[in-house]
């Protein structure tokens, strides 16, 4: 009797187990590294306690992020993922819109942030009032997923400059920001943005 009662509590927990499905992120792998690296240097960073280490990080960190996005990325951004963070038509020196894009860490902007463009990657792009992209521009929304294409600019010398919005080393990696040429931008279907891949 005890054997028939082990044997069906066996069977029943067999049944009720479901193999294990394996998510992985479905943002281009490239995106994916982009992201990680400068994850990767904000932490090495932010850990020094020493002053002195802590500049020969910074110093490391950017030269080798720098050869990452010219060598590796040739500067390109193809089909990334992003968030819409601000639109606006400013009419100095000539009429042009600003986008602002966010590509963060985890796919999605964290409910508790109150300023999302001051810890995420940040990319920045002008575009003139009368390129074609502005038809595409006028869809957007604050907030709304995206795919880009496009290339990061270049100084005179080829390298990417990594800037940040608050002008001191703290943020280099965790609120790095770039100039972006779009070349295509799309909305996307929420459902669809971020779709994991089983």
């Amino acid at each position: 009797m005890k054997l028939s009662r082990l044997l069906l509590l066996a069977s029943l927990i067999v049944v009720g187990c479901k193999p294990l499905v394996k998510i992985t992120d479905g943002r281009p792998e490239e995106q994916l590294a982009f992201i990680k690296k400068f994850h990767v240097a904000d932490s090495l960073y932010s850990q020094e306690e020493n002053e002195i280490k802590k500049k020969e990080i910074l110093d490391e960190q950017r030269a080798q992020l720098s050869k990452f996005i010219t060598d590796t990325l040739h500067a390109n951004v193809n089909k990334w993922q992003a968030i819409v963070s601000k639109i606006e038509v400013h009419n100095a020196p000539v009429d042009h819109i600003e986008i602002t894009l966010l590509l963060t860490k985890d796919g999605d902007l964290d409910p508790g942030q109150k300023y999302p463009y001051l810890s995420n990657i940040v990319l920045f792009a002008q575009i003139k009032l009368e390129d074609p992209l502005k038809n595409k521009l006028k869809e957007l929304l604050k907030d709304d997923k995206v795919l880009i294409t496009g290339e990061l600019e270049k100084t005179l010398t080829g390298d990417v400059e990594i800037q940040n919005n608050e002008h001191h080393d703290e943020a280099t990696f965790s609120n790095p920001q770039f100039e972006l040429k779009i070349e295509s931008i799309s909305k996307i279907d929420p459902k669809d943005y971020y779709k994991k891949k089983p």
